[in-house]
């Protein structure tokens, strides 16, 4: 049976599917500054971190996303206490801040207009301003139960998720978007569907 419940513009979803409990957090953007209303920020060691300083100071980009969701999350625990979350600080932590390796189609039309102009050296802070990230999700154990990753040979089965099963729970949650300055759309978002096979 999933259960909603509704906190200060936070939507908590909640699944019990066979031994696994989905839970899925949905909030608001972002805001742009402190949330302390500190002028500078909060300090680190000094203050909790608010969200907004939080991605700021730990995440060393030059800028963020367009729209960050900080506090959305999807978390599949088992009964035995381990399972996988996916949150946006840890994906955006994938993210390359010292490299930007793309480059738009019309990048050297445009440098070829202003080449007498000084003020055109080049990007001063590169980064992967697309917000790629190889984030697979951060896997966590509770108490005794330990996680070891190991290689496998098992496979997803596709044809079985071809099949036409009930739907008991869907749900899709969005960790951060980006238009990219008008030159396309980057958006990281997680879906989680579960169906009769589960049950």
């Amino acid at each position: 049976m999933a259960q909603t419940q509704t906190r200060a513009q936070t939507k908590v979803s909640s699944f019990e599917a066979g031994p696994w409990t989905i839970v899925s957090t949905k909030s608001h953007i972002l805001r742009s500054k402190c949330e302390k209303k500190l002028e500078n920020g909060c300090a680190p060691g000094k203050d909790e971190l608010c969200v907004v300083c939080k991605f700021e100071k730990l995440l060393e980009l030059p800028a963020l996303p367009e729209m960050v969701f900080g506090d959305n999350k999807l978390t599949l625990k088992h009964c035995d206490g381990y399972g996988i979350t996916f949150e946006t600080l840890e994906a955006l932590k994938l993210v390359n801040n010292h490299c930007d390796l793309l480059k738009v189609a019309y990048a050297d039309d445009w440098a070829k207009t202003r080449t007498g102009l000084t003020e055109v050296k080049g990007v001063l802070k590169p980064f992967d301003w697309t917000y790629t990230t190889d984030y697979k999700g951060s896997l966590f154990s509770e108490g005794l139960n330990k996680l070891e990753v190991t290689q496998t040979t098992e496979k997803i089965d596709v044809e079985k998720l071809k099949a036409p099963e009930k739907i008991h729970f869907f749900d899709e949650i969005i960790l951060y978007e980006d238009e990219l300055h008008d030159n396309g759309c980057a958006v990281l978002n997680v879906k989680v569907v579960s169906n009769s096979a589960v049950h």
